[in-house]
């Protein structure tokens, strides 16, 4: 018959091994990675080409082609960090710190002329390009199955975004003529949620290397909006602008007033646009513990 001193030691055993296995697991960890973020939802978008026939008479025939375009804002390579700590081997919370350089969405405008009378009429193309760059603070939960060697996990926590979405028009025609406009959107604050599924390669106590599938869920709202530069043929045409032909004030309802019009010294204003910027990632790098 097992005695009442010997439950006492097994159980003594028991919880010193358990607070050992627990001490070893629990701790800050550091990681460092990077990746590249798929879009998720998209925006539609054409890029056209015109077909201008022109006689000498000045009669003209023209043809429309269509090509869709796809805007993924949330598409682009992702680099950055967290720091984490674990309770215990089974539960944590990390806060990551990640910047987003988004993917060149462009889509296009051709005008081509041909025939006798177009000699006067220059053949055109017009580049659209919108791109966004942010920087994702992302606080999360993390449940990990504690295992030894391959420590599967998953985060679940919010994105919180700051950055800007950059607007490029460029146009050139066939003369020689060349005009190129950037607009940048940007203050406010994104909000979303994020989740991921990843696994741990533990190449010993204090390394290993991660790699994780995340989904973003992110939609930026800017407040503000601005024209960067303005040039036609090399020469500058912004600063000659008035403030509410370069700046704008995005809101949630705005008045369009055609007299009076809206002071120059002031920025226009226009009304917020939802850009979705969802999507889903690749990460790996390494995570240490200390």
């Amino acid at each position: 018959m097992i005695n009442s001193k010997t439950i006492k030691v097994a159980a003594a055993t028991g919880i010193i091994a358990f607070l050992s296995l627990s001490a070893q697991a629990q701790g800050f960890y550091a990681k460092l990675g990077g990746g590249y973020n798929f879009g998720l939802t998209s925006y539609l978008a054409y890029s056209t080409t015109e077909n201008i026939a022109v006689t000498n008479s000045g009669v003209s025939t023209s043809s429309m082609k269509f090509e869709p375009e796809k805007f993924n804002l949330g598409q682009g390579s992702t680099a950055g960090g967290a720091l984490g700590y674990m309770f215990n081997k089974n539960i944590g919370f990390e806060v990551g710190i990640n910047f987003l350089n988004g993917h060149k969405n462009i889509y296009k405008s051709e005008k081509i002329f041909s025939g006798g009378g177009s000699a006067l009429m220059p053949s055109s193309v017009t580049d659209n390009t919108s791109k966004s760059q942010m920087v994702l603070i992302q606080p999360a939960l993390v449940l990990a199955l504690g295992l030894q060697k391959f420590n599967p996990y998953t985060r679940i926590g919010f994105v919180v975004a700051k950055g800007s979405i950059e607007n490029t028009y460029s146009y050139s025609d066939n003369q020689g003529n060349t005009e190129e406009k950037i607009t940048k959107d940007f203050g406010g604050t994104g909000f979303g949620l994020q989740t991921a599924l990843g696994l741990n390669f533990n190449l010993n106590e204090k390394l290993a290397i991660f790699t994780e599938g995340t989904v973003n869920n992110l939609t930026y709202t800017p407040e503000k909006g601005e024209v960067t530069k303005l040039t036609w043929n090399g020469q500058d045409l912004l600063s000659p602008l008035k403030t509410s032909q370069k700046e704008i004030k995005y809101e949630d309802e705005a008045t369009f007033y055609l007299s009076p019009q809206t002071s120059p010294s002031e920025p226009r204003t226009e009304v917020k646009q939802r850009n979705l910027l969802h999507s889903l990632g690749l990460n790996v790098g390494l995570k240490y513990n200390f």
